[in-house]
């Protein structure tokens, strides 16, 4: 497992900003939604590989078979001028390629994104549609690392 120093709020909202503003894909639930999933995925970017040895990598815990998703079935990437490699390992070492696919993948949820001031229900979203009924985190666990990352 890779452990890294993190990212602080301010650093990662600058990089969210930079690379959904010109594309048209940021909003405030946006953002405080990818922070909050960087908080709660990967502690604000302190691991890049999954613990455990599971297959999710960068600093919001993408799996290979969720960025192939993304890249084979986004419609936004035949609408606009976005591109990701092909290589789901850049999500290791490029936060705008991480912040995009992971912003992508919320794009791909018909369901409009919550209110960005209800973080109890940004959880429950990224719960249902990024970590899902399998997955191991749990609400309370994103709203504590929420608080604790990004503040209330």
């Amino acid at each position: 497992m890779d452990r890294l120093p993190g990212l602080t709020k301010n650093e990662l909202t600058s990089y969210i900003r930079a690379t959904l503003m010109p594309h048209g894909l940021w909003s405030q639930s946006a953002e405080n939604l990818l922070l909050g999933t960087c908080a709660q995925e990967s502690n604000m970017g302190k691991y890049v590989v999954q613990m455990g040895g599971g297959p999710a990598i960068g600093v919001f815990q993408m799996e290979p078979a969720t960025y192939k998703t993304i890249l084979n079935e986004c419609d936004i990437l035949r609408k606009k001028p976005i591109r990701l490699p092909l290589n789901c390992n850049v999500l290791i070492y490029d936060m705008s390629a991480a912040i995009m696919a992971t912003r992508l993948k919320y794009c791909m949820v018909p369901k409009a994104l919550p209110d960005a001031n209800r973080i109890y229900e940004l959880a429950e979203y990224w719960k249902k549609y990024y970590n899902t009924e399998l997955g191991k985190g749990t609400i309370s666990e994103f709203m504590e690392n929420y608080k604790l990352y990004i503040g209330v």
